[in-house]
């Protein structure tokens, strides 16, 4: 059992590999886990007869949140002393658990869970055997047990694919010949399957194409460089970098870079792996980063649950955008499709993002949004902003042709004080307000506080209570 032990240790160290890196933990992950370790107290000539071993092989598969399911099998012998001699008991158990993250570092190279599992197996005494060397039978007899586990276990990452393992456990089952409760400590090691599949996978996407997936477009190209406004800050010249050929971004405003993962933890604000992959992953749906909210706001806001976000591409939702006037291929690359669950109900709506990270809803019944509540930001580097309402009235000014500047969308006429904060770099403001009185008093407060430049472009569409009524009513003529 020792020199096992240190086998294991050795092997752990000569395959270390210096920093780790977090390319691990993510949902549907799998690992094969090897352990060994002593029962019932520590091993030494003189405990020999009271003490065991155990070991066993099990598959962990990785849930959200670094949580684990853990199937497998174990093998633990435990001794009766007899006379000069003693009698080997053997239980053989499969088990099943879950096994919950208590601890992690940020650089998810350690982690500390707690794990409660349900055993069943067999026991047998003596290898089945009956009769004693000394002529004695052993009434005993060979049998089922059950019962369960509770187990703390640490793990740290010594390569990406290789993970030790320290744990200690009580286990409690009846059926058995010595006794219900038994203390194992032990090490192990886990192997990880796949594990970086996907994450190089994700780091093939090209970032070019991943900011055209975020709203992101290029203002200008050199060979293989692009340079974009800063898709995360607001920026009048563009200084963000793209190097086509090594695929890596670089953004001179803030001195940054990096791949795809990097982006993404910038796009959201969080150092946390599972989080950025999360994001990336556009094969399917990714998680929108959860928003805290003031308690103000829970009162009046409905409580938005199990948010994913993927390409807007449902027929119910472009339909209902071609309703208002709008064409898929200005949607699709300015809105994304959200589903959510209210009150333990499932909804779909369109999305639009704001430069907090928050999302304005829209579908046919309702117009909501996900905290927080901000402005829209668009930069193309241009001198000149535009200014609007909503994200509807931005697609129908897209729709129509009108605009090739900067683009800033209000969501609420509540949110002018955030605008003013960012407008006053602008040269010339073109404001494509809502014909009413909200619009009017929106539009003078740009005015007293930026003067002449802020210009009034709503007798475009006089006679129109939006621009989106506006484009409704001039595609109706053009079919006429």
């Amino acid at each position: 059992m020792r020199k096992l032990t240190f086998f294991l240790f050795v092997v752990s160290l000569a395959l270390f590999r210096g920093q780790a890196h977090a390319q691990r933990c993510l949902p549907g992950m799998k690992g094969i886990r090897l352990t060994a370790g002593m029962a019932d107290g520590f091993y030494s000539p003189s405990s020999k007869n009271e003490t065991g071993y155990s070991f066993g092989a099990s598959l962990a598969t990785y849930t959200k949140g670094g949580h684990q399911w853990v199937l497998g099998a174990e093998y633990l012998r435990r001794y009766h002393p007899y006379r000069e001699s003693r009698i080997p008991v053997g239980q053989f158990t499969v088990e099943g658990g879950f096994f919950c993250d208590m601890l992690s570092d940020g650089s998810k190279t350690f982690f500390l869970s707690v794990g409660i599992s349900a055993l069943a197996g067999y026991e047998t005494v003596n290898g089945g055997k009956k009769l004693l060397f000394d002529g004695s039978t052993i009434r005993n007899k060979d049998g089922f047990v059950y019962g369960g586990a509770i187990t703390l276990q640490a793990e740290t990452y010594l390569t990406d694919r290789l993970v030790l393992l320290l744990y200690g456990r009580e286990r409690c089952l009846w059926g058995g010949s010595i006794g219900h409760f038994h203390a194992q400590y032990g090490v192990g090691l886990k192997i990880m399957m796949d594990l970086t599949m996907d994450a190089r996978r994700m780091r093939e996407i090209p970032v070019a194409d991943f900011l055209n997936a975020m709203g992101g477009r290029p203002a200008k190209q050199r060979g293989q460089v692009l340079w974009y406004s800063a898709p995360y800050r607001t920026e009048r010249t563009p200084s963000f970098k793209v190097d086509i050929a090594k695929n890596v971004w670089f953004d001179f405003g803030i001195g940054k870079g990096g791949d795809i993962f990097d982006l993404a933890g910038a796009f959201i604000g969080s150092e946390d792996f599972l989080l950025r992959a999360a994001f990336i992953a556009k094969s399917g749906a990714c998680p929108l980063p959860v928003m805290t909210q003031s308690t103000r706001n829970k009162e009046r806001e409905p409580a938005f649950e199990d948010i994913w976000v993927r390409s807007l591409q449902d027929s119910k939702l472009l339909g209902y955008l071609e309703e208002r006037g709008i064409d898929a291929y200005v949607a699709i690359p300015n809105c994304e499709e959200i589903r959510y669950r209210v009150h333990g109900k499932r909804y779909y709506a369109i999305g639009f993002r704001n430069r907090s990270g928050g999302m304005e809803l829209r579908n046919r019944f309702f117009k909501g949004c996900i905290p927080p509540k901000d402005i829209s930001l668009k930069c193309n580097g241009a001198d000149v902003c535009a200014v609007f309402e909503g994200f509807m009235d931005y697609l129908s000014a897209m729709q129509l042709g009108i605009i090739a500047s900067d683009r800033l969308m209000l969501n609420s006429v509540s949110n002018v004080e955030k605008a003013l904060q960012v407008l006053g770099d602008y040269q010339r403001i073109e404001c494509y307000l809502d014909n009413d009185n909200a619009g009017r008093r929106t539009f003078d407060r740009l005015r007293v506080n930026l003067g002449d430049k802020v210009v009034d472009c709503s007798s475009l569409y006089a006679g129109h209570k939006d621009l989106n009524e506006y484009l409704l009513s001039w595609r109706a003529g053009m079919n006429v």
